[in-house]
C-alpha cells in the first residue's frame, strides 16, 4: 500500500539490546538498515534480535508474536 493508507506503528519490537531499544526503537513490522564496517558486530546484533524474539515467541502469548 501507499504511504497515506498505512497505519502508524504502535507496537515496539524488542531487540534485546537496551541501547537500541531506548535510542532507536524499531516498530513491529518496520525494517531496519544495519550498516557498518567489517567486524563491527552487525551480525551479532541481528542474531541477538532473532534470539530475543524466539524467547518471546516461545512464551505462547499470541499478542507478542511477530
Amino acid at each position: 500500500p501507499g504511504i497515506i493508507p498505512r497505519k502508524s506503528v504502535h507496537e515496539p519490537m524488542a531487540t534485546g539490546i537496551k541501547a537500541i531499544d531506548a535510542m532507536i526503537p524499531i516498530g513491529r513490522g518496520q525494517r531496519e538498515l544495519i550498516i557498518g564496517d567489517r567486524q563491527t558486530g552487525k551480525t551479532a546484533v541481528c542474531i541477538d534480535t532473532i534470539l530475543n524474539q524466539k524467547s518471546i515467541n516461545d512464551t505462547g502469548d499470541e499478542s507478542q508474536k511477530l
